[in-house]
């Protein structure tokens, strides 16, 4: 078994950071999906979370303030989804991904090429207003 990580990256204006995944590398080619990636050796997933962030877009997360929302099972791997409004930073993309975008939560759902578990954009809402 092993697992990955993503991370709901919000801003001020309740947008989320989501990645276009390169057309020549890796898997969900050309792809718009959540910053994330599978999990290193000895790696909680939060600092997968944490570590996958940094890589892919630079930015930092404030690891006090990161949020569990939601574990998927998907056969013999775990999807731990995290959510945070606490980063600093500006958006530099790795060789992985090819283009970011702030999407409003309204249009995540049709946004998103790479499916999540139902629900789960209706579970960060409630998180947020908590």
């Amino acid at each position: 078994m092993f697992w990955a990580s993503c991370v709901f990256v919000i801003d001020k204006d309740k947008k989320v950071l989501i990645l276009r995944r390169s057309d020549s590398i890796g898997t969900h080619r050309g792809k718009w999906a959540l910053p994330g990636g599978k999990a290193e050796l000895t790696e909680l997933p939060e600092d997968t979370a944490i570590r996958e962030i940094r890589e892919e877009t630079e930015l930092i997360l404030n690891e006090s303030t990161l949020n569990f929302l939601h574990k998927s099972i998907r056969g013999p791997k775990d999807i731990y989804f995290f959510w945070s409004n606490d980063w600093s930073g500006k958006v530099s993309l790795d060789h992985e991904h090819e283009e970011d975008d702030w999407v409003p939560l309204e249009e995540l759902d049709s946004r998103l090429q790479i499916p999540i578990d139902k629900g789960l954009i209706s579970k960060l809402i409630k998180a947020l207003k908590a």
